[in-house]
This record gives structure tokens, C-alpha cells and sequence, in this order.
């Protein structure tokens, strides 16, 4: 994630959090749910490029290597 100076440079210093929590609930089960484990594999990083932060998201999967079979 880049600074917050790089998005709002004159913003007050809680910006950064405002900045976190939009993003959190954006990806939230309870929210639009964009990015949560229940739509990405967890093997595989996130390609969804509509997404409005996927530039600024490193989309590092969270089990790497780990494959599961689905039936």
C-alpha cells in the first residue's frame, strides 16, 4: 500500500486510518466483499483489475503453493 502523503499529501493525520478502514470494509464479507477469502483462492492472488485499489495492492495470495481440489 503507498503512503498516504503519495494520495492526499495535505490530509490530516488520521487519513491513513480513514484510508484502512474504507478499504477493509470495501473487501468485508458484511461489505461488497471484493476481495475476502470466500471470492479468491487462497493459492492464487486477486486478478480482478476493476478493483479501485488493485494497483496499489501487493495481492499476495495467502496460502501459496496450496492448491485445493474443489469437487
Amino acid at each position: 500500500m503507498r503512503e498516504k502523503s503519495q494520495f492526499y499529501p495535505d490530509g490530516p493525520a488520521f487519513f491513513a486510518r480513514l484510508v484502512q478502514k474504507a478499504i477493509w470494509l470495501f473487501c468485508a464479507q458484511d461489505g461488497p466483499g471484493v476481495c475476502n477469502g470466500n471470492q479468491i483462492e487462497d493459492s492464487r492472488a486477486c486478478e480482478s483489475v476493476s478493483c479501485p485499489v488493485f494497483q496499489n495492492c501487493p495481492r499476495v495470495p495467502l496460502r501459496p503453493g496450496h492448491y485445493s481440489e474443489v469437487a
